[in-house]
């Protein structure tokens, strides 16, 4: 019997699939793909080992702390991505000229809010971001809950109040708009 058949394999599945629901549900676009990345992981870790009898147990423990580092993996690439200057390179002008100080502010206001949101938790950079971010459809579906909507209101209110002791933006002064 080979380490990792089908069965095990499918087994396996199931099992990180109902630790990602339980554990990482913000994570939920991504469950498929963090799963086929561990079993994937782990039949190459296996294919050097071919002397390895794993116990069915011993075999989830090895798949479970592939999955912990390909979650961490995700996590940091997504950190990254949106405290980098890619995100900002990437932002539409809007039709205004490219040297006018609305512009400027503009890129100094994104980089900022792009370098906060990347040191925030998943799920509450998911609820920050439910109306733009495709992926945030499957995690609130539903109307928010009234302690989903008190929380948002917080998250609001602390990056704001992060930007202006952070960075010393005010959103209101900064872009004219209402807080």
């Amino acid at each position: 019997m080979t380490p990792l058949d089908q069965s095990r394999a499918e087994m396996l599945r199931g099992k990180l699939l109902e630790l990602l629901r339980r554990r990482y549900f913000s994570l939920i676009s991504s469950h498929e793909d963090l799963a086929h990345s561990a079993i994937r992981d782990l039949i190459e870790y296996l294919g050097y080992r071919t002397e390895l009898k794993l116990s069915d147990s011993e075999l989830t423990a090895l798949c479970t702390t592939i999955l912990k580092r390909r979650i961490a993996d995700l996590l940091d690439h997504d950190r990254r991505w949106l405290t980098s200057d890619e995100v900002v390179e990437d932002a539409p002008e809007a039709g205004v000229d490219a040297g006018s100080d609305q512009v400027l502010s503009y890129v100094r206001v994104l980089r900022a809010i792009s370098q906060l949101l990347g040191e925030m938790d998943p799920y509450d950079r998911s609820l920050l971001l439910r109306d733009i971010d495709p992926a945030s459809d499957e995690l609130f579906a539903e109307p928010l809950s009234v302690s989903d909507r008190v929380k948002l209101s917080r998250l609001r209110k602390g990056l704001r109040t992060a930007l202006l002791e952070k960075f010393g933006i005010s959103i209101q002064d900064e872009l004219g708009g209402s807080s």
